[in-house]
């Protein structure tokens, strides 16, 4: 084995070696992307599929969920901060 292919095994095993740390460090959100990746593969699958109007239906939907989940914060932070 020549210089530089021990020097390219060497730096290959350094970067595993930082891989294994980081999915270490980060296991439980690994975890969690393995286990809804079918899921989201099968969501983007549909999304693909939508015509023009049902695309269009489906982000109106969406707007309208966020600006009640906002007014659900918002609502909560005011009481947070009148019973603090």
């Amino acid at each position: 084995m020549e210089g530089s292919e021990l020097a390219e095994l060497t730096k290959l095993l350094s970067s595993l070696s930082e891989l294994s740390k980081k999915l270490e460090e980060n296991r439980e959100t690994v975890e969690v992307a393995i286990r809804i990746m079918p899921k989201l593969l099968v969501f983007l699958e549909t999304l693909s599929n939508l015509s023009e109007e049902e695309t269009e239906k489906l982000i109106r939907n969406f707007e309208v969920m966020i600006r009640i989940a906002t007014k659900v914060d918002d609502r909560t932070l005011q009481l947070l901060e009148k019973g603090a």
